[in-house]
């Protein structure tokens, strides 16, 4: 079964591949624990579980329905008014101008849309149809989401033009646990929620400015080569929020690489010239840990 997130008009299909991995193909360094734990817990369990690219404690927006594939998208201004030059989330404080916006939109992207409900939280207005998607050429269901304005604003991120600032809050100050919902939220309604891409860990941090979230993340070429060596980089990924302005900004440190090989029936692989290099001073050998890179 595929779970589909649409954004911005971009589909993408979380289809799972697994990776497994080698230490810094230039420089290897010794093994933290904290980071090779993570690692192993992380790529480890991406390697045997096809269905699986987060960490359990990660924003999952996954929802069954007895099997039946669920999509899930938010309403942008091109979506209401498709002569905008720009194209973000819309919000509002009104839920049923919220409901209207969804209604409009999957009555004009899908077939025969049967209502099924609503649910707000602290953050968006939802509504869930069942649907035929003319895309896919058969009926699952669909959910709509829109931004609580009093909430969030996505007004000055163009979808179209991607930028640092991501999203400004609008309740402060913001707690740890808000910064942690709405940048795995963001992360998952992002281009970086693809087949290229594992999350390792998440974790939330206090910052000089107010809390970041900190997103662990092996990235990939997805192929399958059996000859060629391609490089998995390491990237951590930092949401930070103004406890000020409010403001979030997103910005990545790249944290090393090293190369993979896919083989069939085996997935992708350490490319034999770059072994792993594992200091056991901390007890862990290079066989129960795949891949290490420093803090």
């Amino acid at each position: 079964m595929r779970h589909i997130f649409i954004n911005g008009g971009l589909m993408i299909a979380l289809t799972f591949l697994f990776v497994s991995c080698g230490g810094d193909s230039q420089q290897p360094v010794a093994s933290n624990t904290s980071v090779a734990s993570s690692l192993y817990t992380g790529i480890i369990t991406a390697m045997n579980d096809t269905e699986r690219r987060i960490p359990d404690n990660f924003y999952n927006v996954q929802q069954n329905h007895s099997g039946v594939e669920h999509d899930y998208f938010h309403i942008n201004t091109v979506d209401v008014w498709p002569a905008s030059t720009v194209n973000y989330n819309l919000a509002t404080s009104d839920p049923n101008v919220a409901i209207g916006w969804m209604r409009s939109v999957v009555a004009t992207r899908y077939n025969n849309p049967s209502f099924v409900s609503t649910l707000e939280n602290n953050w968006y207005y939802e509504s869930t149809w069942y649907a035929d998607d003319p895309y896919a050429g058969h009926p699952h269901y669909i959910s709509a989401r829109v931004f609580k304005a009093i909430a969030i604003d996505r007004s000055m991120y163009d979808l179209n033009q991607p930028s640092p600032l991501q999203a400004v809050l609008q309740q402060l100050p913001a707690t740890a646990s808000d910064i942690h919902f709405i940048a795995e939220y963001l992360w998952t309604y992002s281009t970086s929620n693809n087949t290229g891409h594992v999350v390792l860990d998440s974790t939330t941090e206090a910052s000089t400015l107010g809390f970041r979230q900190r997103i662990r993340e092996a990235v990939f070429t997805p192929v399958q080569s059996t000859t060629e060596c391609l490089p998995v980089q390491l990237w951590d990924t930092y949401y930070e929020l103004n406890n000020t302005t409010g403001s979030i900004v997103l910005t990545r440190t790249y944290r090393g690489d090293f190369l993979a090989r896919f083989i069939s029936g085996q997935g992708y692989i350490v490319c034999p010239d770059h072994t792993p290099q594992v200091s056991t001073s901390d007890g862990i050998t290079a066989q129960g840990i795949h891949a290490v890179y420093p803090e």
